[in-house]
């Protein structure tokens, strides 16, 4: 007989027994994740001449989006430091800098709640096309 771990609290908190527990959903989720990124490097992008970049993680500046940062201390360094909200300001410094057209598919962590629709370690995809406007990002969207 199987049985469900159904407190919210305990499912965030212990995710190892949201593991055990839930298996069958819970694993059905990081599956998805696994075949998302593995088919990534399929996408049309490469017609656009879209770099791929991989930017820090730890900032000296928390940015990117209103949202509360993890915060750390490098204690080599003697400064402090912050788990990137969101790969902005790197990622579009790349593309002014390196290549006009990059992105990036990394983890980010926002120091907030936790729900169904919430996590505060999350895999996002962001992508800049340096000079391009509305239309020609609609254009190409669409490719």
């Amino acid at each position: 007989m199987a049985w469900f771990l159904t407190d919210v609290e305990a499912r965030y908190r212990q995710r190892y027994l949201d593991l055990v527990t839930n298996g069958t959903f819970s694993v059905k989720c990081l599956r998805k994740r696994i075949v998302i990124l593995r088919a990534r490097p399929g996408v049309s992008w490469r017609r656009v001449d879209l770099q791929e970049v991989e930017t820090p993680m730890l900032q000296t500046i928390a940015g990117g989006a209103a949202a509360e940062p993890f915060r750390t201390h490098h204690k080599a360094l003697g400064i402090d430091l912050y788990l990137r909200i969101a790969p902005s300001f790197t990622l579009s410094a790349c593309s002014l800098a390196d290549s006009t057209r990059c992105s990036e598919v990394n983890r980010n962590f926002r120091n907030e709640g936790i729900s169904r629709r919430h996590n505060p370690e999350f895999t996002m995809l962001e992508a800049y096309w340096a000079y391009a406007n509305f239309e020609k990002l609609r254009t190409w969207s669409r490719n």
